[in-house]
Formats: structure tokens, sequence, C-alpha cells
């Protein structure tokens, strides 16, 4: 077993050269970064209770509430390491524990916006039915949560992404296969056997209902790699500062060297 942890511990972090980057940080300070991750927090976190409240007995059924979860375990894990490291550097495997929960969040996240925004709420506004009407009714009914749990906690998740330096390697894709195909699974089972339609028009009886399921697949695919492509453009911004100081450092030595020569010679020869 513990060979096998080795192996994964070596192909999944070391062999892409994964650093734990956590609290690297550009365009903000220190404690303006932990300001937005503690407000991000606590959202996410009456958010979450709140959605557990409301959802309980079918939680587990809808992808929304898996990646508001995820986004959750990521803040909730990120504030432990604040309290119990003071923001340094973090020790031992937690950190990609963290990481990979960021990925996680950031990929599903999206998904979830795409296909909410984009699928879910154009086909329940053309439901001209009963049970379009009683949809569209409940989910204005609770209009604050339903755009909690779809937008406002993601965009808190783009803007930790947007001044983190959390890389996104594409061996982690398969990592997030196995989460994206098992919900798939899930739904599969739970809407045949149950014969209850989890998405309006998704009962995998029509057309519309595998069109879904592969546009889920592909889209969650295109999401990690817009996290990969974000990844490595921050990534190549922040190497060649750190290039350039590296650099620079040596040089400003040599100057202050001469400097130190220069002054000294002329006082000796005063």
């Amino acid at each position: 077993i513990m060979s096998i942890v080795s192996r994964l511990k070596n192909y999944f972090w070391e062999s892409e050269h994964i650093k734990n980057r956590l609290f690297e940080r550009d365009y903000i300070s220190s404690k303006g970064m932990f300001i937005i991750r503690l407000i991000g927090f606590i959202i996410v976190f009456q958010m979450t209770i709140h959605m557990l409240i409301e959802s309980y007995a079918y939680f587990y059924l809808y992808l929304t509430q898996w990646s508001a979860l995820f986004v959750f375990v990521f803040y909730t894990l990120l504030m432990i390491e604040y309290l119990w490291n003071k923001g340094n550097t973090v020790q031992g495997g937690l950190w990609r524990v963290i990481h990979f929960f960021f990925e996680l969040s950031f990929t599903f996240g999206l998904i979830v916006s795409i296909i909410f925004w984009l699928i879910l709420v154009p086909i329940l506004l053309t439901m001209d039915d009963v049970e379009g009407y009683l949809k569209r009714k409940i989910y204005w009914d609770d209009y604050l949560i339903n755009t909690e749990i779809h937008g406002v906690n993601y965009i808190f998740l783009f803007i930790e992404f947007y001044f983190n330096r959390i890389e996104f390697p594409y061996s982690h894709l398969l990592l997030f296969l196995p989460f994206s195909i098992g919900y798939m699974i899930l739904l599969v089972a739970y809407t045949l056997i149950a014969q209850r339609e989890i998405y309006p028009q998704i009962n995998f009886k029509n057309w519309v209902s595998y069109v879904f399921f592969f546009s889920a697949i592909v889209c969650g695919v295109c999401s990690f790699s817009l996290g990969v492509c974000i990844s490595r453009r921050k990534k190549h911004r922040y190497s060649d500062k750190e290039n350039t100081s590296s650099a620079s450092t040596p040089l400003m030595l040599e100057q202050t060297y001469q400097l130190i020569w220069v002054t000294v010679c002329a006082l000796h020869s005063n």
C-alpha cells in the first residue's frame, strides 16, 4: 500500500514539480488575502448550513450541493491552516488535500454555473405546464439561496484564483474524472430506478438527457482545462518576476560593493 501511495504521490505531485503555494499571492498583501479568504469562508459557511438544513434528505442528488460542499471543505481546511500555521508554509501533506479541493471547487463550480444559468434556467422558463410553474415558483421563492449556491460562492472562488498561485497540472484531471463520472452514474441510476427527474427533462428516455450527459463531461474537461491555462499564464508571470528578482540581487550586491570600495579609496586618499 505504501508503495502505491508513494507512486501516486510521485505521479501527481513530484513528477509535475508542484510546490506548496497556498500562501503565495500576487497584487495583494498577506493580510488582504486573509481578509478575502475569511469573508469567503463566512459566506460559504452560512450558505452550506442553510443548504444542508433545506435539502438534507436529497443533498447527495444534486451536483450543485456537491460543488458547494467542495468549496466549503476548501475554505474550512484553509482557515484551519491559517490558525495552525499562522499563514506560513504548510508542513506535511495536508496542503495537497487543500490544493486538490481547490481544483475540484473551481472545476465543478464553473460546470454548475454554466449548466444552471445557460441550460437549466432557460429550460425552466420554457416549461409552460403545471410542473414547470411549480419548479419556477420553488426557485423564485428561494431566490437568495439559489443565487448564492449557483453564483456568489464561485465569485469568491474566482477572486481567490486571481490572487493565489495554486497550480493546475493536467495530470490532476485523472483525480477529477472519477468524481465526475461517479456523479453521472448516481444520477442515471436514481433517475431510472426512482422514476423521478432530478433536473427538468433529464429522464434518460429522451435525446435531451444524453446531450446533457455528454455535455456535462465535456464541460468538466473544458472547465479543468481553463484552470490549467489560467494557472500556466500566471506561472509565467510570477516565474519571470522571481527570475528578475533573483537576477537583480547579485547585481545590486556588486554595485553596493563597488560603492563601498570607491568610498573607502576616496577616504584613504584624503
